[in-house]
């Protein structure tokens, strides 16, 4: 199936549109309603809301992203093929900080063409500032791991190693390598 996408910013959606969106997890939906205009309006993450064509009665989804850092070890620096050692550990990244799908466009390839949406965005801002990773943290549920890796998202094991002594973990941050080579 594919989808022709109505993109707006957070900013410029109305509340009753908004009201009619849920996912099924009540802080994401929380969020939309309630949080991401704050969180725009003050620079901390952009938030788009996302409609289908011809379905404009709620929205299908939203997904938040910001500015990154990803802190890597010598091991996982070399892991990205680099011709050269980089006198930093701290790679340039973009955090997908929040996407989530209406309940009922979930398990229909939306979510997939989103990433790709979402990738390319991130794949053409390189042009205006230096990004090479994409970023996230997932929930620790089967289902939504999977799907992050079926799209070729990857657990960052530095970063899990230092949270393993949380007793329990609320996220795992997982990351995806953007670079194409010439």
């Amino acid at each position: 199936m594919s989808f022709d996408f109505v993109f707006v910013p957070v900013i410029g959606t109305e509340d009753v549109q908004l009201e009619r969106f849920s996912c099924g997890n009540e802080p994401l939906d929380q969020f939309l309603k309630q949080e991401a205009r704050d969180y725009a309006e003050h620079g901390i993450t952009t938030t788009t809301v996302v409609w289908v064509e011809g379905d404009m009665a709620s929205p299908a989804a939203f997904f938040s992203l910001s500015n990154d850092v990803v802190r890597l070890t010598g091991g996982e620096t070399g892991e990205l093929g680099l011709p050269f050692l980089p006198v930093t550990n701290n790679f340039p990244a973009v955090k997908l900080t929040k996407f989530a799908v209406a309940q009922a466009y979930q398990r229909t390839g939306l979510g997939r063409e989103l990433m790709k949406y979402i990738e390319g965005m991130v794949f053409v801002a390189k042009g205006m500032s230096a990004v090479r990773l994409l970023t996230l943290d997932s929930l620790p549920e089967d289902h939504v791991l999977n799907f992050y890796a079926s799209n070729g998202f990857m657990r960052c094991e530095h970063e899990d190693r230092q949270r393993r002594h949380q007793r329990r973990r609320q996220t795992i941050p997982m990351f995806k390598d953007l670079y194409v080579a010439p």
